[in-house]
């Protein structure tokens, strides 16, 4: 009994691995869909907002995204996924958790 109480208690003390597989997951899904049958233009990747984008513009801009993305899910997979090799891939993680924080409220479409 003892021993069933503290691995059930341990799910709190991994939180970020719980967060980082559903937000992979996640995300993925959303990249596929997004391409499939998403309808928005992905300008919030630029500085610079226009109010019409042409063909080229539109595909840079989804390409953009697209990298923007495969970051963010490279960072939670790398977070939860982690070894020995995590320790150089510090600044990677960081890049995906701050891209999530940047484009969170973008997150739907």
């Amino acid at each position: 009994m003892d021993s069933e109480y503290k691995i059930e208690n341990l799910k709190w003390y991994d939180i970020k691995s719980e967060i980082a597989e559903f937000i992979v997951h996640r995300l993925k899904d959303y990249k596929k869909n997004f391409y499939k049958e998403g309808v928005c233009i992905p300008a919030w990747v630029e500085s610079n907002l226009k109010e019409e984008y042409n063909e080229k513009e539109i595909n840079d801009l989804n390409e953009r995204w697209s990298t923007e993305l495969d970051k963010m899910i490279k960072s939670f997979y790398l977070i939860n996924n982690h070894d020995e090799s995590i320790d150089n891939q510090e600044e990677t993680i960081q890049t995906g958790i701050d891209l999530f924080a940047k484009y969170f409220k973008h997150l739907w479409d």
